[in-house]
């Protein structure tokens, strides 16, 4: 697995990131870019590629353009009282610590309950298990 997430970040990731002059990781107020896959590349996590050490952004993915376009339009008063369950895993048993999980579950709460549409509840690390409840969408920052 290690190896897939390194061969992404070196033949696309970086390259993006290249081109869009993120050269330099910072430590705070990480710039978010958002991934929307085609093809057989919707099977790849490029949201978690990297050589980890440095963390340069906060990857997301989103299906499809149409689903990231609406997420930032204003919701209709018929989608509020959506509830959304946020999963952050950064140091998963086995695994190489996975950076800016928390951050990235943090953004999310702030700007869905800052539309008042939503209601999140988080679990990161240990408390995000398998018998955790259900909700309406589930985000997983693994």
């Amino acid at each position: 697995f290690a190896y897939i997430l390194s061969e992404l970040w070196v033949h696309l990731v970086k390259p993006v990131l290249d081109a869009l002059a993120i050269v330099t990781p910072k430590k705070e107020n990480l710039q978010r870019i958002w991934w929307c896959p085609t093809g057989p590349l919707t099977f790849l996590p490029i949201h978690a590629a990297g050589v980890y050490g440095e963390t340069f952004v906060i990857s997301s993915c989103a299906p499809s353009l149409t689903a990231l376009i609406e997420g930032f339009r204003p919701q209709s008063k018929s989608r509020m009282g959506l509830q959304l369950l946020a999963v952050a895993q950064p140091s998963a048993s086995g695994q190489l610590h996975l950076p800016g999980t928390e951050e990235e579950i943090k953004y999310i709460q702030s700007h869905a309950t800052a539309r008042g549409t939503l209601t999140v509840r988080t679990l990161t690390g240990d408390t995000a298990t398998a018998n955790s409840e259900q909700r309406a969408g589930v985000y997983e920052a693994l």
